[in-house]
């Protein structure tokens, strides 16, 4: 960030960054690469710890890849983590049932979808929880409020249908693949050392909306192993 603004210090004005480009940098730094990163750790260790036939399930797997635990997996790179399909299709069902982030665009001019009016100024969000919860997206499936991995091996979505929490297209985040790596990568850690557990079992977990989305309720605890 401090580079960013520095450089934009030229004398050539045509070089400089506008104001709202600015803040518009400086929300993406924020938001997207710490808020979204950390919020997806925090929804799917809650899922872990909800669903402990799933958290042993992965921890059984990441001990087969890995029998020496987090010493091996320190030596091991993205490839390793990316052959543990299992991993993928948890974390991808954990952010389809509560996506941390959304993607949100300004109208360049006035139109109109599906029947309603966007005038030009205005900001559109993607409503990403809405798709993937849309069962003509996943081939009619009836249990889309269920934390059920598997699915991602039984259907594979489109592109679009799965949920575009990165983006999509010529402007998708250019952080997506470390994104994805650094949510699997503290996951792994932590399931190859601890057992996930809810600090009160009777407290609903929730997502919020303050300055960004953040989770509410749902503590929880490791248990050493």
């Amino acid at each position: 960030l401090q580079e960013m603004l520095i450089a934009n210090e030229s004398e050539d004005e045509n070089k400089r960054m506008s104001h709202n480009e600015i803040i518009d940098q400086i929300a993406t730094l924020f938001f997207g690469s710490y808020d979204l990163i950390s919020n997806t750790i925090c929804i799917c260790l809650n899922y872990l710890a909800r669903n402990i036939n799933v958290q042993e399930h992965l921890r059984s797997l990441l001990l087969e890849a890995f029998p020496n635990g987090e010493e091996d997996l320190l030596k091991s790179g993205i490839n390793e983590l990316e052959r543990i399909t299992y991993l993928s299709h948890f974390v991808n069902e954990a952010t389809r049932i509560s996506p941390a982030g959304g993607v949100i665009r300004d109208c360049i001019k006035d139109t109109e979808i599906n029947g309603y009016p966007i005038k030009k100024g205005e900001s559109i969000m993607i409503d990403n929880f809405g798709i993937g919860m849309r069962e003509d997206f996943w081939n009619n499936m009836k249990d889309l409020d269920v934390l059920r991995p598997e699915r991602w091996a039984e259907y594979k979505p489109g592109t679009l249908e799965a949920g575009i929490p990165f983006g999509f297209g010529g402007r998708v985040c250019p952080g997506k693949r470390l994104a994805t790596y650094e949510v699997k990568a503290f996951l792994s850690v932590a399931l190859l050392n601890h057992k996930i557990v809810l600090r009160n079992p009777n407290e609903e977990f929730a997502l919020t909306f303050n300055l960004g989305i953040c989770v509410k309720g749902g503590d929880i605890d490791y248990i050493r192993i």
